[in-house]
């Protein structure tokens, strides 16, 4: 009588699972036995028997397969965390690309400043010839001509030590730093002057070229024997030789002067730039170097980041695929929740059947009642999903099919469906 009671009991969460919770593909579709059943119970036959068991079989495999999709698709998003969790340091690379190109850009700067201030020393003569009307504007005229001759040969000087045009292409500054030679000669209401002065130049400094003057001129580097012979030449045309070899000759002597100590300057000086531009050439070599490898893992890293957005369907509306990160984790981590809700949800679809064996119709009850509370206490234990916790299934609802097989022994097919809490 108690068994019975038990029994009745469970039957009061008795459904139909025509379309129910548990879907098409966990249907039953031939009801089993009710409560009202019990006192006078029916049999079912052999081949109803092997329909409801391939339905409990089909129900079964659907919920492995449901499943199975459900915990690769689990794991993948896993996978997608893990690699997120490996390109953390994009960031950090960003950052210590822009420590170098900032360290490159101080670097580069000092070297400027220090190079800015190494000066050479240039002996230069001109000649110029003009009307004499122009008289009074000769010597600044051929003090504009030195300077922008001057400014041209420091930026070649520059080049010279500069091969990877890492400082720009600008004319050098310069100045006159003092005149060492001047002589007028007057013929036919024309002058000619020859100057000769030291200019100081700064091939690292940036300066430019003075106004241009189209005026009938030479000017000569007195450090090149080549081009003093071009003014001598240059003074021929108007004066006689003797004339010219006398004024080449004079200003010489003052150049003589000078030469030694120009030359031991210089010396010094273009040892210093030679120095500096070298260490400066292998510094930037270095950080350009490291630069290059860590903006070479940068693009690729964020190259990696934009194929995971898109993989996981996930938008970055931001400049920076790094600077989406965190949105990214968050976005990933709430798909997991539901596809761990989902795994739940279908894992209390299931349905475990057994086939009991009864001695009599009237044992039925009792049976049936002892098989349901030893499921009861094995679903109560929790069944793991794909989060790492258990799903606690609760019997909902029993269906009972006793028949007798092929030899006669009454047996009962039972069916249980769950719900999950």
């Amino acid at each position: 009588m108690r068994d019975s009671k038990v029994f009745a009991f469970l039957f009061l969460f008795f459904v139909l699972w025509h379309q129910g919770v548990l879907g098409k593909s966990c249907a039953i579709d031939l009801p089993g036995l009710t409560p009202s059943d019990l006192g006078n119970p029916r049999l079912f036959t052999l081949q109803q028997i092997r329909k409801v068991k391939a339905e409990v079989e089909s129900c079964r495999r659907y919920v492995a397969s449901q499943v199975s999709r459900l915990e690769s698709r689990y794991g993948a998003l896993g996978d997608v965390l893990r690699s997120l969790a490996q390109m953390e340091d994009v960031g950090s690379i960003s950052s210590q690309v822009s420590a170098l190109k900032k360290r490159r850009s101080e670097v580069l700067q000092n070297a400027v400043k220090q190079l800015s201030s190494q000066r050479v020393t240039m002996i230069y003569a001109v000649v110029v010839d003009l009307p004499l009307s122009y008289v009074s504007q000769m010597k600044g005229i051929a003090r504009t001509l030195l300077l922008n001759r001057a400014a041209y040969e420091g930026k070649t000087l520059r080049e010279r030590y500069d091969d990877r045009g890492i400082f720009g292409d600008f004319y050098a500054r310069a100045n006159i730093l003092k005149d060492i030679y001047e002589n007028r000669q007057f013929y036919y209401g024309r002058v000619q002057l020859v100057y000769a002065a030291l200019v100081r130049v700064y091939p690292f400094a940036q300066g430019r070229l003075q106004r241009s003057y189209n005026v009938k001129n030479v000017v000569a580097d007195l450090a090149d024997a080549s081009q003093v012979g071009k003014l001598v030449a240059f003074l021929r045309e108007v004066v006689n030789p003797d004339l010219a070899d006398t004024i080449v000759s004079d200003m010489m002597d003052a150049v003589s002067l000078w030469k030694g100590r120009v030359e031991e300057e210089n010396r010094r000086a273009f040892s210093s730039m030679k120095n500096v531009v070298s260490n400066l050439e292998k510094l930037l070599s270095d950080l350009d170097a490291r630069i290059s490898l860590l903006v070479q893992e940068l693009t690729q890293k964020r190259k990696r980041l934009r194929a995971l957005y898109k993989k996981i369907g996930f938008s970055c509306q931001k400049a920076l695929p790094e600077d989406c990160m965190e949105e990214a984790k968050g976005f990933v981590s709430s798909q997991r929740r539901a596809i761990a809700s989902k795994v739940k949800a279908i894992v209390s679809k299931r349905l475990e059947s057994a086939i009991l064996e009864v001695g009599s119709l009237q044992e039925l009850s009792g049976v049936i009642a002892t098989w349901f509370a030893k499921v009861r206490a094995r679903y109560a234990k929790g069944v793991p999903v794909v989060d790492g916790s258990r799903v606690v299934l609760k019997p909902s609802v029993v269906y009972a099919y006793p028949y007798r097989d092929e030899k006669g022994t009454l047996k009962c097919l039972v069916v249980v469906g769950f719900r999950a809490e």
